[in-house]
């Protein structure tokens, strides 16, 4: 007999959440190059904090090269209390990975078609 093993955190990555506010712990942060042309992509693993939904895993990939994505990259450094002002910079992503962010995450849908919790924007944890 063949068994097939799924742990709690293989279930937990099924939970679609309800669209709304949520505390997320930044657990990794990669920077990988995309398949289509190597450039790079952000790849962020998150994790709902308290709740109905605790330890659900959010992952959020971010491209420079989409206009929606750079927000995104911008609310995350002024969620973790670095700024990047009108002119640019550069933040930490390192000082990222530890901290809670606060997320606005919606229903949206992966490439395979199936429904998959997305982040629409990112502010302080103090303002959840």
């Amino acid at each position: 007999m063949a068994l097939v093993t799924l742990s709690a955190d293989d279930i937990k990555k099924t939970k679609i959440v309800d669209p709304g506010k949520f505390g997320l712990l930044v657990e990794k942060w990669e920077t990988k190059p995309s398949s289509k042309d190597q450039s790079p992509v952000q790849h962020i693993t998150q994790r709902i904090q308290g709740g109905e939904f605790d330890g659900v895993p959010v992952m959020t990939f971010l491209s420079m090269k989409v206009t929606s994505h750079i927000k995104l990259l911008q609310q995350i450094a002024q969620a973790s209390g670095q700024v990047i002002g009108e002119n640019g910079g550069q933040f930490n992503t390192e000082a990222v990975v530890g901290k809670v962010l606060g997320a606005y995450i919606v229903t949206g849908q992966a490439q395979d078609g199936s429904d998959q919790n997305v982040v629409n924007r990112y502010f302080p944890a103090s303002d959840l």
